[in-house]
């Protein structure tokens, strides 16, 4: 049976990462598997996250400086109003793309994610904060939080409201719920036109 792994089974072996055995197979039978779908995500985060960051290189520059500007317009004056040192936690954080937006600022910030390799990078590059191997589903949904985030990590996920409903429950009132995507050219691409016809 073909596996929806071949994409990135190809990438690894062009990149001359690939061991198969630390790839686990998915199909029709376990694609709704919650368990199998996040050990498959984790072995496979963690065969690339040697270069998981060269990928930048395909990112949009004008959606790049969009995301940067909606933390300075939105972001930033939500926090600055809490006070003190707000609470962050950032699920599925990999090597700290969002982390990125908040250099320089005092957060006690929490990066969670289920591949190991990922967080090594993220640890390196954001010392300051705390980045955490854990299960994105079991994560205790008690903790408040006065901005809550994820970016490019629902479309891994087989249960992705239930990740939602959590994260908009570990909110703080008056807090954020950030909700993002990646951003390379070739999925804004598609995206602008619907976003020019939106606005228009």
């Amino acid at each position: 049976m073909r596996s929806s792994l071949d994409p990135a089974r190809q990438i690894l072996r062009a990149q001359g990462d690939l061991d198969d055995s630390t790839l686990p197979a998915v199909g029709s039978e376990n694609m709704h598997d919650r368990d199998h779908v996040t050990q498959v995500n984790e072995a496979y985060h963690d065969a690339i996250a040697g270069h998981y960051d060269d990928r930048f290189e395909g990112h949009s520059d004008d959606v790049l400086e969009w995301v940067r500007g909606l933390f300075e317009r939105e972001v930033f004056p939500a926090l600055d109003a809490f006070g003190g040192t707000p609470r962050v936690i950032d699920f599925g954080c990999g090597s700290g793309y969002l982390e990125d937006f908040l250099a320089g600022r005092k957060l006690d910030l929490l990066g969670i994610d289920v591949s190991e390799g990922m967080l090594a990078r993220a640890r390196e590059q954001f010392p300051m904060w705390r980045f955490e191997k854990r299960d994105l589903y079991s994560f205790p949904s008690d903790e408040r939080f006065h901005l809550v985030m994820e970016n490019a990590v629902l479309h891994h996920l087989v249960d992705y409201e239930a990740l939602v409903d959590k994260m908009a429950a570990m909110t703080l009132p008056g807090g954020i719920l950030y909700l993002g995507n990646e951003p390379n050219r070739r999925a804004y691409k598609y995206l602008k036109p619907l976003v020019k016809a939106y606005r228009s």
